[in-house]
């Protein structure tokens, strides 16, 4: 019963977010926001940003592709 909890329960939350932003209308990423920032730090121009993310997007396979931060080094990351 347990085997796949972790799988289905990231699902569901990974899902949540996602639908929520068929609704609500978001503007686009401020340049003095934190979030904007940062990938300006860890990748350079939004661009090159928005390039690896969807080429890491066109991959084949099952899941999800998010930016995190990774806690140890503060990083960004596409995973």
């Amino acid at each position: 019963m347990k085997r796949r909890f972790g799988w289905e329960f990231n699902g569901v939350r990974q899902h949540e977010p996602y639908f929520e932003n068929f609704v609500k209308r978001l503007d686009s990423l401020r340049k003095k926001s934190a979030l904007y920032e940062k990938l300006w730090q860890d990748f350079g121009p939004h661009s090159t940003w928005e390039r690896g993310f969807m080429g890491a997007a066109a991959c084949r396979g099952i899941g999800w592709l998010v930016p995190t931060c990774d806690p140890l080094t503060g990083r960004l990351f596409n995973v």
